[in-house]
């Protein structure tokens, strides 16, 4: 998955529960930066107070081909196995100093 100019992460990105967008924001306009955008960037929310919020900030902040890279979904189900990779950066809560903080890259549907 090394990516450079023009050459793309991958087909699709899986967010599980993109809080505040911003992480969404800063991946696809760096990748917009290094030439090297994603397909899709896929958001997993449940909360559909969460997901409106986010998809008023990605209209507002993201240029229109980025944002229509965007598909917000409310169920792992939704995706074929190995669709997207998953990129998890932390577990638990940073904010308030809980869980354990790790980074890997994980295909889904892979065990």
């Amino acid at each position: 998955m090394a990516a450079g100019p023009g050459r793309r992460v991958g087909d699709a990105v899986l967010e599980l529960g993109a809080g505040s967008g911003q992480l969404l924001i800063d991946f696809l306009t760096e990748c917009a930066r290094r030439d090297c955008l994603p397909a899709r960037y896929l958001v997993l929310e449940i909360s559909p107070a969460l997901r409106s919020r986010q998809q008023a900030r990605v209209s507002a902040e993201l240029p229109s081909h980025l944002a229509e890279r965007v598909t917000w979904i409310a169920d792992r189900a939704e995706l074929a196995p190995g669709e997207a990779l998953h990129w998890s950066a932390r577990y638990g809560d940073r904010q308030r100093g809980t869980g354990r903080h790790a980074g890997r890259a994980i295909p889904l549907g892979a065990r």
